[in-house]
């Protein structure tokens, strides 16, 4: 599914000072992009507001405790429970007569005031069923435009300071065929960086400092960390 982007572009010329030309501009794009579907793996989800359906569990046992495979949960429109079903595949399968009751036959682990951060569905009076996919739900996940301008701010520049970073990487090394070094010192605006060259620091060593091992630098991962999604897939 297409998402949501978590940062505009506009946005990340805005932080630059403007002015780009049109290659480095789709190059930030191209770089900002890649950027984006690391910190989503990252974090194990996909951080933007979205809507999905999904058919569960994907396996049993799971008893009262229905996980969804999307963390902050901001509404749940519909759940079904078809014990028969042949994962929504047969003719029949999550009729009206399926359809479950907010309050009544299951609640919603709302443990912040807007949202269900491990989005879990708890099943009152009866354990769900642990027969794959009879449990349809849908529902909404993520953050919308306003909780990443406010809240979850710290997430955009996340995605601004690494693309601004990898920007700034690979204008310096275009043309060039080896690495330059880590960043030593850099200012924003008016492209002024600095690498270090040193020959005390091996090729791999900056290559690693540069991107970080899992893809992403130290400093954009501890400020994920707090968005980590740590759910059990059922």
């Amino acid at each position: 599914m297409a998402l949501t982007d978590i940062v505009a572009l506009a946005d990340i010329e805005t932080e630059l000072g403007g002015g780009l030309s049109a290659a480095d501009s789709a190059l930030l794009d191209l770089i900002r992009l890649r950027t984006e579907a690391l910190i989503r793996t990252y974090v194990r989800w996909n951080i933007t507001e979205a809507t999905y359906t999904h058919f569960l569990p994907f396996r049993g046992p799971i008893a009262q405790k229905l996980q969804l495979p999307q963390p902050y949960v901001t509404a749940v429109a519909s759940v079904y429970e078809d014990r028969q079903s042949r994962g929504g595949q047969q003719s029949g399968d999550f009729d009206s007569t399926d359809q479950l009751v907010v309050g009544t036959d299951f609640w919603i682990d709302y443990d912040a005031t807007d949202y269900s951060r491990e989005g879990i569905l708890h099943r009152y009076g009866w354990d769900w069923p642990c027969i794959p996919r009879s449990v349809k739900v849908t529902y909404t996940s993520g953050f919308d435009a306003a909780a990443l301008a406010n809240e979850f701010l710290y997430v955009q520049d996340a995605v601004i300071n690494e693309t601004i970073n990898r920007f700034h990487f690979r204008k310096q090394n275009q043309g060039s065929t080896g690495i330059a070094g880590t960043v030593k010192r850099e200012k924003l605006k008016d492209y002024e960086i600095e690498y270090d060259t040193s020959s005390s620091v091996s090729v791999g060593n900056s290559a690693s400092k540069a991107t970080g091992q899992s893809g992403l630098s130290d400093l954009a991962k501890g400020s994920l960390d707090p968005i980590m999604f740590m759910g059990r897939m059922i």
